[in-house]
């Protein structure tokens, strides 16, 4: 019996601190999640995902909902009926092409789901730029070595969430090169308000 439980963590205004939304991440009672989701098959992989998102929605919350979910498993997702108001965050791109996938961004669009990009480096952007998604999600890291990826994704005027914030060093740094949101440990310090 696979066991886990879902988590929120924030994702902020970093201008005010206000919760925005909340990332449903889940958490595998033995194991890491790395470890939950590798699996043999494409099938399998749905099938742990879908557990997850089911549990996630029944979750209550004030907070538009992120669930993630790899490319591999879009097609079956579209087999669902499932929707909520938030975001699908597509993770692990290269298990599947995007060309792959032609229409599977609109039809999500069209459930009334917001699709962003996680985890998002300077190597993948090129393949994603024109892609029709609504936002973005990438590592403070990232952001700091490659500052013309970050003025390209400023200049989509598409939401940016900056990830891995664990200081209010790094939060000021972020609200410096005009993003308005972020993510990371720093925010689940019931401290920080």
């Amino acid at each position: 019996m696979i066991q886990f439980d879902m988590v929120a963590q924030p994702i902020v205004d970093i201008t005010n601190r206000r919760i925005v939304m909340q990332e449903w991440l889940c958490k595998p009672v033995d194991g890491s999640a790395e470890t939950f989701f590798q699996t043999k098959s494409r099938e399998e992989l749905w099938y742990r995902e879908s557990l997850c998102i089911r549990k996630a929605l029944e979750k209550q919350s004030p907070y538009r909902k992120s669930l993630n979910l790899t490319m591999s498993s879009l097609p079956y997702f579209l087999e669902t009926e499932w929707t909520w108001d938030g975001v699908i965050e597509i993770v692990e791109w290269p298990t599947r092409s995007l060309e792959e996938c032609p229409g599977l961004i609109d039809e999500l669009h069209n459930r009334g789901l917001e699709v962003w990009l996680d985890d998002l480096t300077s190597e993948e952007w090129p393949r994603w730029k024109q892609a029709g998604v609504d936002g973005f999600k990438i590592a403070f890291e990232e952001i700091s070595a490659h500052p013309s990826l970050l003025q390209e994704l400023l200049q989509t005027e598409k939401p940016i969430v900056v990830e891995r914030i664990e200081s209010l060093e790094m939060e000021k740094a972020v609200h410096r090169l005009g993003i308005l949101y972020g993510q990371g440990f720093y925010y689940l310090d019931p401290k920080v308000k």
